[in-house]
């Protein structure tokens, strides 16, 4: 069996947070932990009462980030280091999965010698704004072969 982590960036959430952490609940491939690298606004405290009760409490690890410390690519590569899945998946904090079987999907891929990365498509949600709807629209397939 293999193991998979999903880490995700957290800064601000609303309630597709809850959303997405149920979902993820529901794949036919359970993540084995939820990494949160959750950003703490300057000035303010982290929310302990809104973490305590989002789902998943026994498969989730927060990272507290300073938002003076956030980078996008850097902290992405934190929260990898705290994995010790043999895959992870690295979310945003508003893609929520629209079935049951995203994380089983996108780690079949890797049973092809050919790929070294998969990724999804996010679809915009029905409240979303026109912008968030044309980026989420217009997809751009590229194909790359790693070589060692």
């Amino acid at each position: 069996m293999n193991s998979v982590d999903i880490i995700i960036p957290v800064y601000k959430p609303d309630e597709r947070l809850e959303l997405l952490l149920a979902m993820l609940y529901t794949q036919t491939m359970k993540p084995d932990r939820v990494i949160l690298l959750w950003t703490i606004p300057e000035g303010e405290e982290f929310d302990e009462e809104r973490y305590s009760s989002l789902p998943m409490q026994d498969q989730l690890k927060v990272v507290k980030i300073p938002q003076k410390e956030f980078d996008h690519g850097g902290t992405r590569r934190l929260g990898v280091t705290y994995s010790s899945a043999e895959y992870f998946v690295i979310m945003t904090q508003d893609a929520v999965p629209a079935g049951d079987n995203l994380i089983e999907n996108l780690i079949n891929s890797f049973y092809n010698d050919e790929v070294a990365a998969v990724y999804a498509r996010q679809l915009a949600s029905d409240d979303a704004k026109v912008i968030e709807r044309i980026t989420r629209t217009y997809k751009t397939a590229i194909r790359t072969r790693a070589t060692l």
